[in-house]
């Protein structure tokens, strides 16, 4: 997840050298995770059967769950990895002791691991690549093997190589997997390793896409990307997750081959998404049916899928593009999914979670995965382990070095090591103030310059930034200040579902509605023509009730206002929506009067 990506001198700001301040908004949230949901999740594998999975002799019994649950366990021992290259705690060792025997214990004399595969639930070995994933599960047990090894815990690497070699000796002339997760996994196992074969294999997976080599069944080929070879496909389609991990493969092997072919078409399907397919706070994928992309500007706000995995795989990927091009607007892809949809799919105390992310709930609604809100675990539990590695890593995501030196792509609270100096930033980007103390001989030091700061001070005089970059002296402390005013926000008209709607942004951080503090929130409006006040942690507008008819569904155009009574509004952040128990809210707001 966070190999190190070396392309014209750009290299992430390891996890080592990197530290998010105790008591700011990102620093809390990774004080979350290692206090509460590593150890919720580490108890839910366990009650949900996950180990238990592994403990079983091979051929002896059914598998309980889906059958991609090993990766559960293999997202969690890659936070605990981060976690430990981090802050050098010591108290999962108990957990990672057990993990590596029942793995030892579950692995075949080949190297072959996998719960699903040896049980009798399953029509045999490599037998169901379409839905099996053994390849899948592979590849998150290979990117935790890296993260632990990074950490000085070398015994899963070592569990793991015989079946990365038994893989790439399966697939070396055909074959792909029903979920993309191999390809970019093998490539971080041979950054790691050296071992070239591994960076091989991760090319023949990505060759063999689209050939089709498996079967679709009633999903079909675009379901599985597997409609068109990733070299040539400019469109993200199919399942969103699939297709997001599969670039994120895509651009690692193009940055260790120089496959200038392959990275135009991954940079043709980002933008695809992000240009005409994602949500307002970053969410991928609007379709429930099949958890997957819809077409161009299908955003429906009530029934907005958004699942939590593809918007972590978005983050993944965005960043690896940043990486790659250095280009900004890579990382405020990253800050926007980082400030809204990511912070919302998990409960303040870190312990319940989202699997779908809705832009609109209303009083009454029969969307079960809506109204229950945020829950402790899901049959399908994909999300929350993912959700902790990424938190467990999230400060090497802040900053970048290259040749020009450091590169703040996400200003935050913390400390940042480049080769040659450091960087103290003091301050939070919500509210609009940082202090940029630089350290040691920094050859260069600059910011990213948010999309949504329509001015940018330093030391209180207006600066310009090109491309969306901002260099800063070296030699001395420097104020940046950012606008974090609120505005509002108009979609694309092509966007049907909020076509005569705003959503309210401040800063990076995109508002919502919610029952309690404001009036009739299914009939609720606002006044774009009063006053925004307030930032990104609340805003107060000015509204109406649009009074309505339960007898009178559709009405003459003339008569299409019955009344309005007008009402302040009370906004909250996105991400703190239904953190009380209420549920009913709303991103998108119609326009007084239209």
């Amino acid at each position: 997840m966070t190999a190190p990506v070396t392309v014209h001198g750009r290299r992430p700001v390891g996890i080592d050298r990197a530290t998010l301040q105790e008591g700011s908004y990102l620093g809390d949230l990774q004080r979350i995770n290692v206090e509460a949901t590593l150890p919720h999740i580490i108890a839910k594998l366990d009650e949900s059967k996950v180990l238990e999975n592994l403990r079983r002799e091979p051929g002896t019994g059914e598998h309980v769950g889906f059958q991609f649950s090993d990766s559960d366990l293999y997202k969690t021992l890659e936070a605990i990895g981060w976690e430990i290259v981090r802050t050098g705690t010591d108290r999962f060792d108990g957990f990672l002791t057990d993990s590596y025997a029942l793995l030892r214990q579950a692995q075949q004399a080949d190297g072959y691991i996998n719960s699903w595969g040896l049980s009798t639930s399953s029509p045999g070995l490599w037998v169901d690549l379409m839905w099996g994933h053994e390849l899948y599960c592979a590849g998150h047990l290979f990117q935790a093997a890296v993260a632990l090894n990074r950490a000085g815990r070398p015994e899963l690497l070592e569990i793991s190589r015989p079946f990365a070699d038994l893989i790439v000796e399966k697939f070396r002339d055909q074959g792909t997997g029903g979920h993309p997760e191999i390809e970019t996994a093998l490539v971080e196992l041979y950054r790691e390793t050296g071992e070239r074969s591994y960076l091989d294999a991760a090319a023949a997976f990505i060759r063999h896409r689209g050939a089709p080599t498996i079967h679709h069944g009633q999903f079909g080929p675009e379901y599985f990307q597997d409609h068109e070879s990733p070299r040539t496909a400019r469109i993200a389609i199919g399942h969103a997750v699939r297709q997001l991990y599969l670039d994120a493969g895509c651009v690692d092997l193009a940055v260790e081959t120089g496959d200038e072919e392959l990275l135009d078409a991954v940079v043709a399907r980002w933008e695809s998404a992000h240009h005409r397919r994602m949500y307002v706070t970053g969410g991928m994928g609007s379709r429930f049916q099949d958890e997957s992309f819809g077409d161009d500007h299908e955003l429906s706000s009530e029934r907005s899928y958004a699942e939590t995995c593809a918007a972590i795989a978005d983050f993944q990927l965005s960043w690896r593009l940043l990486l790659q091009t250095g280009q900004a607007r890579y990382a405020a892809a990253m800050e926007r999914t980082l400030y809204n949809l990511l912070p919302a799919a998990v409960s303040a105390d870190g312990t319940q979670f989202t699997y779908a992310n809705p832009h609109q709930v209303r009083s009454v609604s029969r969307i079960q995965e809506h109204t229950a809100g945020r829950l402790p675990w899901f049959s399908c539990a994909c999300c929350p382990p993912n959700m902790a590695r990424l938190r467990a890593s999230l400060a090497a995501y802040a900053a970048f070095v290259d040749d020009a030196g450091l590169a703040l792509a996400l200003p935050a609270a913390g400390r940042f090591e480049g080769a040659d100096g450091a960087v103290t930033v003091a301050g939070d980007i919500e509210d609009g103030a940082l202090t940029i103390t630089p350290e040691g001989t920094l050859s260069g030091l600059r910011i990213r310059v948010p999309e949504w700061s329509t001015t940018v001070l330093i030391d209180g005089a207006a600066a310009e930034s090109v491309d969306g970059w901002l260099t800063l002296p070296v030699d001395r402390a420097t104020q940046v200040s950012f606008d974090v005013t609120p505005r509002l926000l108009v979609a694309d008209p092509r966007v049907d579902a909020v076509r005569g709607c705003v959503a309210v942004q401040a800063g990076p951080t995109v508002m919502c509605a919610e029952a309690g503090d404001n009036e009739s929130v299914d009939a609720l409006a606002i006044d774009p023509a009063a006053p925004l006040v307030g930032g990104p942690r609340g805003v107060t507008a000015t509204g109406a009730v649009l009074e309505t008819d339960d007898d009178q569904l559709y009405r003459p155009y003339a008569e299409r206002l019955l009344g309005r009574r007008e009402v302040p509004l009370t906004l909250i952040p996105y991400r703190d929506w239904g953190r009380d128990g209420r549920v009913a809210m709303r991103v998108w707001l119609p326009v007084q009067g239209c």
